[in-house]
């Protein structure tokens, strides 16, 4: 099989694909996604959003995102597979397919949401697995504690200002409607972006999708807290690592995995430029 870049021309094709593959959203999802992706790069086309994969015949036969963040955002390259789906007939390639486009040593590749199957060959391809706990706390109750006061983003960008690539990933998650917020350290200030969504269709709550320090979050939870409470977001949701410790959480959704081949900092959340922010998954 072979594959062809995404592009405007065969966009209603891609879109077609991801409608059969994930028959719980729509074109309208799926179009909404590029129209935020287009705030942050202008013409969504301009570079690599996706590719599909062809039969002998040409005929698309598989579909799979690819957001990239800028060059500039890191030493590596960040590349975030997702949403990928192909028919079952022309499954057996997939593995092919996917060890070409993460053949790249200069370039960091991620999936933050890969079903068991791909997870499965996401192994065999030499990604590392990183094991995760999903928690949520009740914002109302973590206000009340005793804690240092987060910052907005107006007060928070000066501290980062002497980091071009930092105030542009801050910026651009702005634009896709995330809130930025500042954790003060004894030596700076550490932003953190949260990705606001809403639970069960009525419950306002965000979720943590950068911080350079997981163990950040836990001596900050009630500032955070009361930065969103002001906003009506009554559930923070973070991610840890299995293996550390964290305050009780009300809510406890389980384990997930992320991969990633590449440069990567364990201690991180590190999910910008990706389908969470992108296409809200």
């Amino acid at each position: 099989m072979q594959y062809h870049e995404v592009s405007k021309r065969n966009w209603e094709e891609a879109v077609s694909l991801l409608c059969e593959g994930f028959p719980e959203r729509n074109a309208d999802f799926w179009n909404a996604g590029l129209q935020r992706w287009s705030k942050v790069v202008g013409d969504p086309f301009a570079g690599p959003v996706g590719i599909l994969t062809c039969d002998e015949d040409g005929k698309a036969q598989g579909v799979l995102l690819t957001f990239r963040a800028p060059e500039m955002w890191s030493s590596h390259q960040q590349i975030n597979f997702s949403s990928w789906y192909v028919r079952k007939k022309y499954r057996a390639f997939a593995p092919i397919i996917l060890k070409r486009l993460s053949n790249d040593e200069t370039k960091t590749f991620t999936d933050f949401t890969p079903n068991k199957p791909v997870q499965q060959m996401l192994r065999g391809l030499g990604y590392t697995e990183y094991c995760l706990r999903q928690l949520g706390y009740w914002t109302p109750v973590q206000a009340l504690k005793k804690g240092a006061p987060a910052l907005q983003k107006a007060e928070t960008m000066p501290h980062v200002s002497s980091d071009p690539r930092l105030m542009r990933a801050l910026d651009d998650h702005s634009k896709l409607g995330c809130i930025v917020l500042g954790i003060q350290t004894r030596s700076a200030v550490s932003p953190i972006v949260l990705r606001p969504k809403t639970r069960k269709r009525a419950v306002k709550s965000a979720e943590i999708i950068y911080c350079p320090d997981v163990a950040l979050i836990a001596a900050n939870l009630p500032g955070i807290s009361r930065q969103l409470l002001r906003r009506g977001i009554l559930v923070l949701e973070t991610t840890v690592p299995v293996s550390m410790e964290s305050p009780a959480s009300f809510f406890d959704w389980g384990e997930a995995s992320a991969f990633v081949k590449g440069q990567w900092q364990a201690c991180q959340i590190n999910q910008l430029y990706s389908e969470i922010p992108v296409l809200g998954i």
